[in-house]
């Protein structure tokens, strides 16, 4: 079990050189005194562990990412936090306009967490805190530093920045600490199907999804009732979307690159039945009708499958969150 925080850990302390020689280059400017043979010792040291970090930086993806997330941590420059009034009547809220401004509208904690570690929001593969993130909801303005969203930035770069400085406002003002592990347990795994898949190439190429003018993609909307509709999206995010109303996580195996454009019917409910009385997303809608069918037959209309079996998967555990001090 390898957490991500001593990814950055030893990124930071280790991952330049020219930080090294600077370091040790002050120590002579200051005139300290340095045996020779400490001085070999340290260097030694220090190369051996440089050449493990680029060794494992090699071998895991994730340590690329991790390097480049390193590189510059973006924030908020202007940042309001407010607990949620229940008599304020607007909707819920939750948006990243094109130039970074962040506005949330009546958004319960959990739920913030999810997004800034990319899950989907109901998954359970976030874990952790106390109850009152669940129920307490948060009315958050926030603008970023100007160079965080400049013009023309690809929508893959935007909603990682996204998620990178929600992180960090959640850091800084909730105290929030998670550290992420790989557990095997018991999740359905997204394959395609053995007639091979039916899903159609996206009309807007990644480069061309731009909100700004319009060109909105790499996103989904419908729901359990409502169905899958996604502009430009990938099988992993596909599995992610569907793992809201799964009982269980769901992790891509389909090996299937590129963007795609998907449209589906609604499904029945695989963990509970939300019902026309209810007070779930699919409020309204009665999703007990005999006719409607599973989310296996649904994905099977993509080309696609799902599979029981035991499989590694990444758990967000919650360390440590503490309600904001009042602006």
């Amino acid at each position: 079990m390898v957490r991500q925080d001593k990814f950055l850990l030893a990124l930071g302390v280790f991952g330049s050189r020219s930080r090294l020689s600077g370091r040790i280059g002050a120590l002579l400017a200051h005139g300290r005194t340095v045996s020779p043979r400490a001085s070999l010792l340290a260097v030694a040291a220090a190369s051996i562990m440089l050449f493990a970090l680029a060794t494992a930086a090699s071998r895991s993806p994730r340590w690329i990412v991790f390097a480049q997330q390193a590189s510059h941590v973006f924030a908020f420059e202007a940042v309001s936090v407010k607990p949620h009034d229940p008599e304020d009547a607007r909707r819920p809220v939750f948006q990243f306009f094109p130039g970074g401004r962040f506005i949330a509208i009546g958004i319960p904690l959990r739920f913030l967490v999810a997004r800034a570690y990319d899950l989907p929001p109901q998954s359970m593969r976030l874990t952790g805190g106390p109850a009152w993130i669940n129920s307490q909801a948060y009315d958050i303005e926030a603008s970023p530093e100007a160079s965080a969203f400049p013009n023309g930035l690809p929508e893959a770069e935007r909603k990682r920045r996204a998620a990178s400085i929600l992180r960090t406002l959640l850091a800084d003002r909730f105290k929030l600490a998670v550290h992420r592990e790989s557990t095997e347990i018991s999740a359905y795994t997204l394959v395609v199907a053995k007639s091979g898949h039916k899903l159609h190439p996206a009309n807007v190429k990644d480069k061309d999804c731009n909100p700004a003018t319009g060109a909105g993609c790499q996103g989904f909307s419908g729901g359990q009732g409502r169905g899958i509709h996604g502009r430009s999206v990938t099988t992993a995010e596909l599995a992610a979307f569907v793992e809201n109303w799964s009982d269980r996580p769901v992790v891509d195996r389909t090996g299937l690159k590129g963007s795609f454009d998907m449209d589906t019917e609604g499904w029945t409910p695989l963990v509970r039945n939300f019902g026309k009385d209810s007070e779930g997303p699919d409020k309204g809608e009665d999703l007990s009708d005999p006719l409607r069918p599973s989310l296996f037959t649904v994905l099977g209309q993509l080309g696609l499958k799902l599979e029981s079996r035991k499989t590694p998967v990444d758990i967000f555990v919650i360390d440590r969150v503490e309600r904001p001090d009042p602006d």
